[in-house]
């Protein structure tokens, strides 16, 4: 399980592929959608396909080259199994990260055309599908490898079959206009920048925590706290299934002068999940060591403090992902950057010092000192800004009448 969990966080840093092109695309076709424009909507919806096709052939030549990486000396295996499964491993989750990353760009088209609900039940059944597929593996006792790919196939396949209701319903969503794709790349190389090190200080959020406990523990450590943060996590994978709808509601509802509605819908949504988050905190402080043993079979034991800890660190985490949503729809990126930096610098520090004298205590309150002081004040100050109409978004200063960072115009490209 320690071995599992710290594959999948090392390698998470495979996210920056798409990072800094398709949030940009997205919020393009949610603004197409919302002037009913049809052909700007396929030309920006085409080229993200075809950035998610290219990441897709990247992964075998990936796997490559990551198979020259000694990682049994990197994340401290010393099981004679997990030393024996640790490439393996590695390779095929590359393989299908990198499809994963290269496909996420399809359910995105039908959030932007506000056609919600396909996507959802798709990623429902493809997650029910995959934890079948684990039961049916840990019945037969297949290797980590097999059981990576038996997860990973369900919503794979369920993409795809999502592409091909594109392609009948309609050709040209997906079909690449190769004349005006590099003109829409240079559009977006710059906010491009900007996303990759957002992206970047949040790889360095999710790798850093069991990076530093392998380091400064052992990998029986990062199981340990792997399996309290997935318990405390549950109310961030609820807000991260709802958030992509509300990301083009945000910019449609922006862009058409509903600034104050916005901002109102904002506050009550992060009061709601602030809420709702420290109740689940409380509970999880008081019965998660319980829910702990009774999942693992008594092989984990956690104190309720930790779990306590994490459920707090959760609750800001949620409402960052409201106001990250916020900013992320508007193209406001400099805050975002700065705030991701200043995040990520201050738990490497600050998680370095607490947890070698605390333990997984001092990491788990390292990560809460970080997201608070380095994200949460400057996005709510932000936020405020933005939605009382002290400032405006960067991307109505840089591009000027409301069009991101200089966007061109449909006519510029020869539609």
């Amino acid at each position: 399980m320690g071995l599992w969990r710290l594959t999948i966080s090392v390698l998470t840093i495979i996210s920056l592929l798409n990072a800094g092109l398709i949030p940009h695309i997205k919020t393009r076709m949610a603004e197409a959608f919302g002037q009913n424009d049809n052909r700007k909507f396929c030309m920006y919806s085409s080229t993200g396909l075809l950035i998610g096709f290219i990441v897709v052939l990247i992964g075998p030549l990936a796997a490559l080259l990551g198979s020259l990486v000694n990682w049994v000396d990197l994340m401290k295996v010393t099981e004679p199994i997990a030393q024996k499964e640790t490439l393996p491993l590695i390779i095929v989750i590359v393989i299908c990260a990198f499809t994963q990353v290269g496909t996420s760009f399809i359910p995105t088209i039908y959030d932007a055309r506000m056609q919600v609900s396909k996507p959802r039940i798709y990623e429902l059944i493809g997650s029910v599908v995959g934890f079948l597929m684990l039961l049916v593996g840990i019945h037969f006792r297949v290797n980590l490898p097999w059981l990576a790919a038996l997860i990973a196939a369900p919503g794979i396949i369920l993409r795809l079959t999502m592409l091909l209701e594109l392609f009948v319903a309609d050709c040209t969503l997906i079909w690449p206009q190769l004349s005006v794709v590099r003109r829409i790349i240079r559009e977006l190389f710059y906010p491009g920048l900007l996303a990759m090190g957002i992206q970047g200080g949040s790889i360095v959020l999710s790798v850093a925590p069991n990076f530093l406990v392998v380091r400064l523990h052992s990998l029986s450590e990062v199981t340990q706290f792997s399996i309290c943060y997935q318990l405390a996590s549950l109310p961030l994978i609820a807000i991260a299934a709802v958030v992509p709808v509300f990301w083009p509601a945000f910019t449609i509802s922006w862009r058409t002068g509903q600034h104050k509605e916005v901002g109102r819908w904002l506050l009550l949504i992060c009061c709601g999940t602030a809420a709702l988050s420290l109740l689940f905190a409380i509970s999880l402080g008081i019965i998660g060591p319980w829910a702990v043993r009774l999942w693992t079979h008594k092989t984990i034991n956690p104190a309720g403090p930790l779990l306590l800890l994490l459920g707090i660190f959760v609750i800001i985490q949620g409402v960052l992902y409201w106001l990250s949503t916020f900013m992320w729809s508007l193209s406001e990126l400099w805050i975002q950057l700065v705030t991701q930096s200043a995040a990520a610098t201050i738990l490497i520090i600050s998680g370095f010092l607490l947890g070698r004298r605390f333990g997984l205590y001092g990491i788990a309150v390292a990560m809460i000192i970080a997201i608070a002081v380095g994200a949460l004040v400057p996005m709510c100050r932000r936020v405020w800004k933005l939605v009382t109409g002290r400032v405006k978004p960067s991307s109505e200063i840089y591009g000027g009448k409301g069009t991101p960072y200089g966007q061109v115009s449909t006519a510029q490209l020869d539609i």
